[in-house]
C-alpha cells in the first residue's frame, strides 16, 4: 500500500481542486489514478508476440486469472474483462458495464459467442486470438485486473435477467483516439460515414461525453444524442 501513497495523495489534491474550482482536471489524469488505487490485483500476465497477438493460451489464463480471485473465471467474463481493460481501462465501471452489453450486441447480431466476436479479426493469423485491434473490431490485448472482471460479470448477469442498459446499442468509440489510434481517421468522418450506414451516435449517463455509442436508427431515451 505505501508504494500507492504519492498516487493517493495526488489523486485526492485533484479532486479537491476540481471541487473547489469547478474546473475539470486537464486529460485522463485523475481517471487514471483512481483506476491505480481502485482496480485491484492484475489477473494474469499474458505473452505478447511483436505483431501484439497475445500467445499465452485461453486455458493458461483462465488458470491464472482463477488463481488470484480463487474461483474459477467464466471465459466469457474474461474475455470482456481483456476487452474493457484495452479499450477503457480509466473509465468507470458503470462505462465498462456498458461496453460488456455493445459487445455482446454485436455478439447476438453476428451470431457469434461473445469470447468469439472479442477475439475475431480478418486476419488469418490473428483470428481466434486476443491482442491489439488491428484487424479486429476492438482491442484485447492487454491484461484485466479485479475491477474489469467485476465488470464484466455483472453485465452478463444483468444481460441474463433480460436488462440491457444501453438499449441496444451496437458500437462505441472514443473521441479521444482519432488521430492517435492506428488506422483512425477523424470522429467527424465516422459519424457520418456511419451515419450513412444508419447508425446513430450518442452519449450514456455516467459515462465520459468522450465515450460515444452507437444505435441502429436513432438514439433511445437512456441515451442523449450528440448536437
Amino acid at each position: 500500500m505505501r508504494h500507492l501513497l504519492p498516487y493517493i495523495l495526488i489523486g485526492l489534491a485533484l479532486m479537491w481542486i476540481a471541487s473547489q474550482t469547478g474546473v475539470p482536471v486537464v486529460g485522463d489524469v485523475l481517471p487514471e489514478l483512481v483506476d491505480v488505487v481502485s482496480r485491484g490485483a492484475r489477473l494474469t500476465t499474458a505473452a505478447v508476440d511483436a505483431s501484439g497477438i497475445v500467445t499465452t493460451p485461453d486455458y493458461e489464463l483462465l488458470s491464472q486469472a482463477a488463481a488470484v480471485v480463487g474461483r474459477d473465471v467464466d471465459r466469457d467474463a474474461y474475455s470482456l474483462a481483456r476487452m474493457v481493460r484495452s479499450e477503457e481501462g480509466a473509465a468507470g465501471q458503470i462505462a465498462k458495464t456498458y461496453l460488456c452489453h455493445v459487445m455482446m450486441n454485436q455478439a447476438d447480431a453476428a451470431g457469434l459467442g461473445i469470447t468469439e466476436i472479442i477475439q475475431r479479426h480478418n486476419q488469418a493469423a490473428r483470428n481466434g486470438h486476443y491482442g491489439a485491434q488491428i484487424s479486429g473490431a476492438v482491442a484485447s490485448g492487454q491484461d484485466p485486473y479485479e475491477s474489469d472482471l467485476a465488470a464484466a460479470e455483472y453485465a452478463l448477469s444483468q444481460r441474463a435477467n433480460g436488462d440491457d442498459p444501453t438499449a441496444g446499442a451496437t458500437n462505441f468509440v472514443d473521441k479521444r483516439a482519432f488521430g492517435v489510434q492506428a488506422g483512425t481517421s477523424t470522429f467527424d468522418d465516422l459519424v457520418s460515414r456511419w451515419g450513412a450506414d444508419g447508425r446513430a451516435p450518442g452519449n450514456l449517463p455516467d459515462a465520459s461525453p468522450n465515450l460515444v455509442f452507437f444505435w441502429r436508427g436513432s438514439v433511445p431515451d437512456v441515451a442523449q444524442a450528440l448536437a
